[in-house]
């Protein structure tokens, strides 16, 4: 008896430590997890029965561990297989799930629009085995308006950089031909620190095409007076800012008197 019980004795200490142990390693991975899950923003991305069907048992116990950019880093290559392999639809979902698994990525956003509004849109209008145009076009357009939802979805995620302001001003004007929407994002994008030069640019661009002149004119005005040092800014390209300006005030016909002094400024072209 006294055998018996030595032996439960030890077995208990043994649970004991084996516990003791694996609490201690636990208790630092949790507060790592909860770090990377606070500085990405994952509290909106729960596991749902739709993602455990979509991934591999692995990646679902893998998800439920906490590990989402592990999961979503291989999920985004078996995407890429489904591009191989002309399965847009898989692609398409699989590529929201990444996205839904690491929404502070920019890149994420970015290559999955990409993807869908010029690869597969493009793709879609080209289809061999669509002999209809007007089918083709439907569903051209279709997935333009998927890659433009999915930006719009991203920078609901990331609102504080310009990166996918930048994007979803680009697509809206080379694939959705909004120019007075990709002037408002440019405008967005040009507003945060390490923006490039030419988001600035853009918002004037794209206010012209959009026919609103008048505005145009005011906003190159205006950019022209927020610098005033402009030899020290030669990125922003000046004289082409002049030429705007000067070509606005003759078809508005501003008079000679009210039109901006644009001279003196280094043509870099």
């Amino acid at each position: 008896m006294t055998s018996i019980a030595s032996r439960r004795w030890r077995a208990w200490l043994a649970a004991a430590l084996l516990l003791g142990g694996w609490g201690a390693f636990k208790l630092p991975l949790e507060r790592a997890l909860g770090a990377e899950q606070v500085r990405l923003r994952y509290g909106g991305a729960r596991v749902t029965p739709e993602m455990r069907d979509l991934v591999s048992q692995g990646a679902a116990m893998a998800l439920l561990s906490g590990f989402r950019g592990a999961v979503a880093d291989y999920l985004w290559v078996v995407a890429h297989t489904y591009w191989e392999q002309r399965e847009w639809f898989r692609m398409h979902r699989l590529m929201e799930l990444v996205c839904l698994l690491q929404p502070r990525s920019v890149l994420f956003w970015d290559m999955s629009s990409w993807h869908m509004a010029w690869n597969i849109a493009h793709d879609a209008r080209n289809d061999p085995d669509e002999p209809r145009l007007a089918k083709r076009l439907w569903a051209e357009r279709k997935w333009i308006d998927a890659g433009r939802q999915l930006l719009q979805r991203g920078v609901e995620n990331i609102p504080d950089r310009y990166e996918l302001w930048a994007r979803l001003a680009w697509l809206l004007d080379q694939r959705v031909g909004d120019h007075a929407a990709a002037a408002e994002n440019w405008r967005r994008a040009a507003s945060f620190p390490g923006a490039p030069a030419y988001a600035s640019r853009q918002v004037g661009y794209q206010l012209e095409m959009a026919g609103k002149l008048d505005e145009a004119y005011r906003y190159w005005r205006e950019l022209w007076a927020a610098h005033p040092q402009k030899s020290g800014e030669p990125f922003m390209l000046w004289d082409r800012i002049a030429d705007r300006i000067r070509q606005l005030e003759d078809r508005l016909q501003i008079p000679p008197g009210q039109r901006l002094d644009t001279s003196g400024v280094r043509d870099h072209r």
